[in-house]
C-alpha cells in the first residue's frame, strides 16, 4: 500500500537552511546529482501534509523531492514548519511560517546558485491546503490580518498544485476531516472564528483576474480527504470565470498514491510537474 511511503527511511537532503529560529522552521534542499556548478536551477517548493499534526513531519516527502530533482533536473525544497501538538503550531503560526519559509527563497537561491523567478509550489494533503494558501496569500482583504508579513512583499510563485488538498477548510470541518483537526487547527469553528477561515481557507481566496495557473490533482476514490474539495473548487473557479484553475481528476485513486514515486499516479504528478517546468 502506499501509505507505507509513511514508514520508509527518507533519503537525505543535500543541504538544510533555517528560515527561523525553532528547531521546525527549516527547509531540505534537494539537487540533482548531475548539478553544474555554473547551472542555474528552477524551484519546487513542496509542503508536506498529515494533517497539520506534528505525529507527521517532512520525512516522508523527501522520497518524492528527491526523485523529483533527479529526474527533472531541478531543485527541490522540502518545506517543515510549526504543526499542532508542538510549540507554536496551529493558528497563526503554521501559516506564518510556510509563508516565512516561501519568503526566504530568494535567499536560498542566492546561496545555492538557484532561480527563483522559476519557482512552483507544490502540497500534498494538509500541505495542498497550505501551497495554495501560500500562492494566494496576497488575496486576503484584510491587509492587518495576523497571517500578512508586516515588511516583505508575499513570494509569487508561477503556479501551484495541490495533490489531495484540503483546499476548502469549512466544508473540511463540516465533514469531520480528522476527527475535527479543522476547528483545532484554527482554534475554533467556522462560526466563532468565520474571518479566520475566510482568511485561511484557498477557496475563500478565489477570485479574478486570472494570474498563476493552480492544477488541483486528486484521486476520486480519496477517503482522506475527498474529491468533493477539490472539485468544489474548481467548480468555484468555473462560476467566477477563474480561467486559471484546472482539475485532475484520478479515477479509483486513494490519497497516498500521489506521493509514492512507485506508482502511476505519481508518473502522472511528474509528467504534469515537468510540463509546467517547461513553460517557465
Amino acid at each position: 500500500m502506499s501509505e507505507d511511503i509513511l514508514l520508509e527511511e527518507s533519503p537525505k537532503a543535500d543541504f538544510r537552511e533555517f528560515y527561523g529560529r525553532d528547531p521546525s522552521q527549516f527547509l531540505d534542499l534537494f539537487l540533482p546529482r548531475r548539478k553544474k556548478a555554473i547551472e542555474v536551477l528552477p524551484i519546487i517548493f513542496f509542503i508536506h501534509g498529515g494533517f497539520w499534526k506534528s505525529e507527521y513531519d517532512l520525512s516522508h516527502a523527501g522520497h518524492l523531492c528527491k526523485v523529483l530533482s533527479e529526474t527533472l533536473e531541478i531543485a527541490v525544497v522540502n518545506v517543515e514548519y510549526r504543526r499542532i501538538g508542538s510549540s507554536g503550531g496551529g493558528w497563526p503560526y503554521t501559516f506564518l511560517d510556510v509563508g516565512a519559509a516561501a519568503d526566504f527563497l530568494s535567499s536560498v537561491s542566492y546561496r545555492h546558485n538557484l532561480d527563483h523567478s522559476r519557482a512552483i509550489i507544490i502540497g500534498h494533503s494538509a500541505g495542498g491546503h497550505l501551497a495554495l494558501w501560500v500562492a494566494m496569500r496576497s488575496k486576503i482583504q484584510d491587509k492587518n490580518s495576523i497571517l500578512l508579513s508586516k515588511d516583505q512583499h508575499p513570494f509569487k510563485f508561477k503556479a501551484s498544485i495541490s495533490l489531495a488538498g484540503g483546499v476548502n477548510l469549512e466544508e473540511a470541518f463540516k465533514k469531520n476531516l480528522g476527527g475535527g483537526i479543522v476547528k483545532d487547527f484554527l482554534g475554533g469553528t467556522p462560526k466563532e472564528f468565520p474571518a479566520r477561515y475566510a482568511e485561511a481557507s484557498p477557496i475563500e481566496l478565489l477570485m479574478m483576474p486570472d494570474e498563476a495557473p493552480i492544477v488541483l490533482i486528486h484521486g476520486t476514490d480519496d477517503r482522506v480527504v475527498p474529491f468533493s474539495l477539490s472539485k468544489g473548487f474548481a467548480e468555484k473557479a468555473l462560476h467566477i470565470g477563474a480561467k486559471n484553475v484546472r482539475l485532475i481528476a484520478l479515477e479509483k485513486s486513494a490519497h497516498f498514491e500521489l506521493i509514492d514515486p512507485r506508482t502511476k499516479q505519481f508518473s502522472i504528478v511528474q509528467s504534469e510537474v515537468g510540463q509546467i517546468l517547461a513553460k517557465l
